[in-house]
């Protein structure tokens, strides 16, 4: 892949999982923990939600969203919601463009990790945590509402 279009993605979830978006037909490739070089390049992060990669990232000056195969251009008129769904334990994500909806995204709502729901130290440990540290989706929403977060959050590249 020419260097210069060249989009790695830092996992939201691991320390030591990038992925890697390729010329051929946008395929991610993961690189857990075997890319050190990678680490420097990243323009985003990645998570995996109910079986599909997200991914946020920063090309040129355009915030990028991508859901699966599907890729949205969060400009200034983008806007997101985020709560739960009707039905018990499952959350909404919803990207609109000028109030319309362009994307609805429905998916369980995260656990608490399992060290720190095992461990008797725990409050000391979730005290500290943000809700988006385990909810993708929610770090996103949060980055989209507030516009300091927005326009530095994500590398330029």
């Amino acid at each position: 892949m020419n260097e210069a279009r060249r989009i790695v993605l830092q996992s939201h979830d691991q320390y030591n999982d990038i992925v890697e978006i390729t010329d051929s037909g946008g395929k991610i490739v993961h690189s857990k923990g075997q890319a050190p070089e990678l680490a420097n390049k990243c323009i985003g992060f990645f998570a995996e939600v109910e079986g599909k990669d997200v991914c946020l990232y920063r090309w040129s000056e355009n915030l990028i969203l991508r859901v699966g195969d599907e890729s949205f251009n969060l400009d200034e008129k983008t806007t997101t919601k985020i709560g739960p769904d009707a039905v018990p334990g499952i959350r909404r994500f919803q990207v609109f463009k000028e109030e319309k909806p362009i994307l609805t995204f429905k998916y369980s709502e995260p656990e608490i990790p399992r060290e720190i729901r095992d461990d008797p130290n725990a409050l000391f440990m979730w005290k500290d945590r943000d809700p988006e540290d385990d909810d993708f989706l929610l770090f996103i929403h949060n980055v989209l509402r507030q516009p300091d977060r927005r326009n530095r959050g994500l590398l330029k590249r």
